[in-house]
């Protein structure tokens, strides 16, 4: 298993082909919102831990 996947490995990188379809590769919608949101904050990280 592992001869195959290091075979298919070394072959893309060898080949270097174009993507052929993209659909969200320039943006994503993770990316339209602040970052980083409010339950991620280190106050609320401290609080939980106590």
């Amino acid at each position: 298993g592992v001869l195959v996947f290091t075979f298919i490995l070394w072959e893309a990188f060898l080949a270097q082909r174009n993507v052929l379809y993209t659909d969200n590769a320039s943006y994503s919608r993770e990316w339209d919102i602040f970052l980083p949101l409010d339950f991620h904050s280190n106050t609320e990280s401290t609080v939980s831990i106590m």
